[in-house]
């Protein structure tokens, strides 16, 4: 009685609870049977389709119904009609209490135009409502976008949940078209191994899912940090850090028993891969967001260092939910989890794996954001020749409408638009941001913990009538509401760590002499990672007046110092319905370098990213 259970399903809820039987301090834990938990009521649902297609192609859109903390629901599920651009082209009919219930699938759907589609799912009563992932229909694609997982656990390490459960989840309820199990090898035994195995060939089929066998190489920072290393079959045997203690014998580990085209290894930032090192023919990619946190510097380490390695995002979830992670109450979990794209002709086990290994990735923060993007007409993730005049050209279908698009040239925005920007008026919107750094400074480290901001926005010459919270992601910890005592005040709680969260603040009688006053009570970070060179800093009280007199181009920044970081407030006057696609061109005609290396990062408006793989110019530059 009292036990407070979490507030996420799963098939196997296993309790840590150890006996020391012979009282000589040696605890073991039981084979305890395993709990099982189901979802709520309906609260809400997604709606997931193909994200390319070609004019007149059929496919499926699959729907799910999810209570309020994105579990299946259970109880009665409402019907639902299927419409695109307002006009109804399906029906799912009510169902019933049953957990399976909860997933719906329309089929036969077809779009015979090429442009940018996105479908609305809708309870009849008009309570429950989602918007599809985007799709592109184009004439010929050469290549689709599959959407996959590179990093979770299971109860097998120290989460919960089945592996098994691993993989349905996430080909029946996060809608994944691949998804790699890399349970940490300190904790693997040959026949979980061999389990493991099993599951991988039972759950891959080719034109369905795809199911890649991995483990996450285990090591402390001082030794090479976390790689998650998967493999092409699930025929292989893995290279344990116990067998591997540094990073070298796990390259050399992996050469000595299979070829090179058939491993991929990813380091990730948590507990920092060594950037100072890197196995051409295996280590590809690099993982540069998770429920950890967003470290775009990461990614870039590597890239300075003359590596080349493309990018993918990830979760590290670790309650058997891959591809469809939220945030957990403790802060080292704290943000949604990632997602890793991948560009392929085909949905099989060898087309994907391949992508992988080719670069043909893109990262986002969790949401099936488009991305595409050419320089010189050469696709990410790929070098080509010195060239006086390089153009890089992207397109971006978003989720949300878009904030701004950035090129990032060797580790700096070298271009950057913003699409949300709009006229102050009375009646205005605006959007404020709070941003962290989440780099490392001097020596290499451990990424900085997570930045809390906690306080009151006090809202001076305008009328405040809602705030949204578009871009706060943690249902446990993160929350704007306006005090009810005091409707001109809004009491807010924030985590960051290297991403921007946002609100927006829906304001009557807004003017020049409108401006927010900021008061930010003392916190200290907290959720980092273990502590190497620099401690989880004590931040002081502050407060911030960001008056909309000093806007410039409808933005205003203000900074803030923490050692030797320098932290942001953001505020802009937005339309919250901009457009949702966007297209840039940016052309590059400074002298070319070795080494020189560009990506596309797009930004929404709730702050979700996506990072497209890099491009290469010119030679490779000297090792450092």
């Amino acid at each position: 009685k009292g036990f407070k259970l979490q507030s996420f399903s799963t098939d196997q809820l296993l309790l840590p609870i150890y006996l020391d039987l012979d009282g000589k301090g040696d605890f073991l834990t039981p084979r305890w049977p395993p709990i099982a938990i189901e979802g709520g009521k309906v609260e809400g649902v997604s709606a997931i389709a193909p994200s390319v297609v070609r004019p007149g192609e059929t496919f499926a859109l699959r729907v799910r119904s999810e209570d309020s903390y994105w579990n299946r629901a259970t109880g009665p599920k409402p019907a639902y009609r299927v419409l695109l651009s307002g006009k109804e082209v399906g029906r799912i009919d009510a169902g019933a209490s049953a957990a399976s219930a909860a997933l719906a699938t329309v089929s036969g759907l077809r779009l015979d135009q090429p442009g940018v589609y996105r479908y609305e799912v809708r309870s009849e009563d008009g309570s429950i409502a989602s918007t599809s992932n985007p799709i592109w229909v184009e004439a010929a694609p050469a290549r689709r976008v599959f959407w996959g997982e590179t990093h979770g656990h299971t109860g097998m390490s120290e989460g919960q949940g089945s592996p098994a459960s691993f993989w349905t989840f996430a080909r029946d309820d996060a809608r994944l078209d691949f998804a790699g199990l890399s349970e940490h090898d300190i904790w693997l035994d040959d026949q979980e191994w061999a389990g493991m195995q099993r599951l991988a060939r039972e759950t891959s089929r080719d034109g369905q899912f795809a199911a890649f066998l991995g483990y996450e190489w285990t090591s402390p920072r001082e030794t090479g940090g976390h790689h998650n290393v998967f493999f092409r079959t699930p025929d292989r045997k893995r290279v344990p850090v116990h067998v591997a203690p540094t990073l070298p014998e796990l390259y050399r580990g992996l050469h000595a028993q299979v070829a090179p085209e058939d491993v991929i290894i990813i380091p990730h930032a948590h507990q920092a891969g060594d950037w100072t090192q890197n196995d051409g023919e295996l280590e590809k990619l690099v993982e540069i967001y998770s429920m950890h946190g967003s470290f775009d510097w990461f990614g870039n380490m590597y890239l300075k260092n003359g590596f080349e390695v493309g990018f993918v995002a990830a979760s590290d979830d670790h309650r058997s939910r891959p591809g469809y992670a939220h945030g957990l109450p403790q802060a080292t979990l704290a943000q949604r989890g990632g997602l890793a794209a991948v560009l392929a002709p085909e949905q099989s086990s060898a087309a994907i794996f391949a992508g992988l290994r080719a670069l043909s990735s893109y990262a986002t923060s969790g949401q099936r954001i488009l991305l595409d993007a050419e320089l010189n007409g050469q696709a990410m993730g790929t070098r080509q020749s010195d060239a006086q005049r390089r153009v890089l050209e992207a397109r971006v279908a978003g989720t949300a409408p878009i904030d701004h698009i950035d090129v990032i040239k060797n580790g700096e925005v070298a271009w950057s638009r913003h699409y949300l920007a709009a006229p102050l008026r009375p009646r205005s919107w605006i959007q404020l941001g709070f941003e962290s750094s989440s780099d490392v400074l001097g020596k290499r480290d451990n990424p900085r913990a997570y930045r809390v901001w906690q306080g009151t926005i006090e809202v001076e010459g305008a009328r405040v009538l809602q705030v949204r919270s578009v871009g706060l992601d943690n249902l446990y910890n993160e929350r704007a509401t306006i005090d009810s005592a005091e409707p001109s005040r809004i009491q807010f709680h924030v985590e960051t760590r290297g991403r921007r969260d946002t609100l927006l603040i829906e304001l009557d009688g807004a003017s020049a002499g409108t401006a927010l006053k900021v008061h930010l009570e003392p916190a200290r970070e907290i959720g980092g990672s273990p502590v190497m060179v620099r401690r989880p800093a004590e931040i002081p009280a502050a407060d911030v007046r960001l008056a909309l007199s000093e806007l410039v181009d409808g933005r205003l920044e203000r900074e803030l110092p923490v050692d030797d970081f320098v932290d942001t407030l953001r505020v802009q006057v937005v339309d919250p319905d901009a457009p949702l696609d966007q297209s840039v061109s940016f052309t590059d005609m400074d002298a070319p370098s070795p080494g020189d290396y560009y990506y596309v990062r797009a930004t929404q408006i709730d702050g979700a990213r996506a990072w497209s793989s890099p491009f290469w110019v010119g030679s490779k530059p000297p090792k450092p």
